[in-house]
């Protein structure tokens, strides 16, 4: 079972056989057969899953491939050789900050692209002073100001 702050290990396929993600809803879920699920009582998840899609994790994986019937594979035993740096907390807690910050950006991003394609369909359809006018009451409502923005 999947659960919170869990790592997915993708231990299959071309191309992106070793990728990992952290799990970070907090519904429970079921993994796919080719997905290992990665628990540390040691490492921050983000920190983990950075750390394994970094070539010095993906080297580890290139080390451990194994392949019949023509698929590629790593082994959850495997995976339990793999050499992972006990960074610093403070440099575990940095990183995960960054990650957080990204994945924050880019759903403020998706929600402005929104704005901007419903901003451009009122514009057609009624005037270009009420798209602005509702643009202005969307960006208002998340919080952003134009003239501020970084």
């Amino acid at each position: 079972m999947i659960q919170q702050d869990d790592v997915l290990f993708n231990g299959t396929g071309v191309g992106t056989i070793g990728r990992c993600a952290p799990y970070f809803y907090e519904q429970e879920a079921l993994p796919d057969t080719e997905v290992t699920v990665l628990r540390s009582d040691k490492l921050d998840p983000v920190y983990l899953s950075i750390y394994i899609n970094s070539i010095a994790g993906q080297l580890q994986v290139q080390k451990h491939l194994q392949s019949s019937s023509g698929i590629i594979r790593v082994y959850p035993g495997d995976i339990a050789q793999f050499q992972v740096w006990d960074a610093p907390d403070s440099v575990q807690q940095k990183i995960r900050s960054k990650v957080e910050v990204s994945h924050q950006k880019r759903e403020q991003s998706k929600q402005l692209l929104e704005i901007a394609k419903t901003g451009v369909e009122r514009a057609i359809e009624t005037d270009e002073a009420t798209a602005t006018t509702w643009i202005n009451q969307q960006l208002e409502t998340l919080e952003i100001n134009l003239s501020n923005s970084n």
